[in-house]
């Protein structure tokens, strides 16, 4: 009668420890299910958000591919459009500014005239470096808390050969040490924007009187002859606003030599132009300076690229 007893108490404990160890294993697995379908959850979402981060990157570089392709490819005539609503008095620089959405990314564009600025790779040849540094804090807008650095022209640019040219970006020109560490990446091009309005790096070395400013003409006959003979030029150029450069240099008292030396300096075209594009979507800002020279066949020239 004992054994029987002993036997169903044991049996009852066997029932007891089998039940513990199922219940342990349901929990285990519901457990497991439980991380994995959460893991399968995060993987998910990091998967959606790098397609869109891609997406967006992509609408990004297309937008930028557009913008280029539409607005350089025409810089002449659109440019030219807006020199016909200006009225002959301003005599300044036509530029075209505008902003378009694309895809959900805001692109603020401003086209502008390279060859309506002072070069500072043909002052280099012709003056020396001092003469540039002089005409870059005489035409330079610092507002944006830029500031003349000492300058770098390429090791292998000499005075008096334009070959090679003496700077190639703005980096070799400004200081941007205030920039260092800075949290807005949109600052630095803004602020670069607004010091080159009337100086640049880029085209065939002369500037375009037709579009040019007067400070700028009178910065850019100073470099190239006497005072006196700038004067005079400059002051022929403002009586008479529709005359081409042969008719202007023939209309001046100047001296044969000093017309040959203008003539390097100064031109009646142009063709190298810039298109700065300002990106903005949510809190993600981009810009990107675009600049082409052409021969005069539209969308024959090469685009020199510069990203912030």
């Amino acid at each position: 009668m004992l054994s029987v007893r002993i036997y169903l108490q044991y049996g009852t404990h066997a029932k007891r420890r089998r039940s513990g160890y199922i219940l342990l294993i349901v929990l285990t697995m519901i457990l497991m299910a439980g991380l994995l379908a959460t893991s399968a959850a995060h993987h998910g979402l990091m998967a959606a958000t790098q397609s869109a981060l891609a997406e967006e990157e992509l609408q990004r570089r297309w937008g930028v591919i557009s913008c280029r392709q539409a607005v350089l490819n025409r810089a002449e005539i659109l440019l030219k459009r807006r020199e016909l609503q200006r009225r002959d008095e301003e005599r300044k620089p036509p530029r075209l500014e505008t902003s378009i959405l694309l895809g959900g990314v805001r692109f603020q564009l401003r086209l502008a005239d390279e060859q309506a600025k002072l070069n500072l790779n043909t002052i280099f040849s012709e003056r020396g470096e001092r003469h540039v540094d002089r005409v870059i804090r005489e035409l330079t807008d610092f507002s944006g808390s830029i500031s003349a650095s000492v300058l770098t022209p390429h090791p292998h640019a000499v005075s008096g050969r334009p070959h090679p040219p003496a700077f190639d970006s703005w980096g070799q020109v400004f200081c941007y040490e205030r920039f260092r560490g800075s949290r807005s990446t949109n600052e630095l091009p803004r602020a670069i924007m607004t010091a080159t309005e009337k100086v640049t790096c880029w085209g065939d070395g002369r500037l375009n009187i037709s579009r040019a400013e007067k400070a700028v003409l009178h910065a850019t006959c100073r470099s190239a002859v006497n005072p006196e003979a700038a004067r005079r030029f400059v002051e022929t150029w403002t009586r008479n606003p529709h005359w081409n450069l042969d008719r202007l240099l023939g209309g001046t008292d100047l001296k044969r030599d000093e017309q040959q030396i203008l003539k390097r300096f100064l031109t009646d075209g142009s063709r190298c132009h810039s298109l700065w594009i300002h990106l903005k979507s949510g809190k993600r800002r981009e810009t990107v300076l675009s600049l082409v020279r052409t021969s005069g066949q539209a969308g024959d020239g090469r685009i020199t690229t510069f990203h912030w």
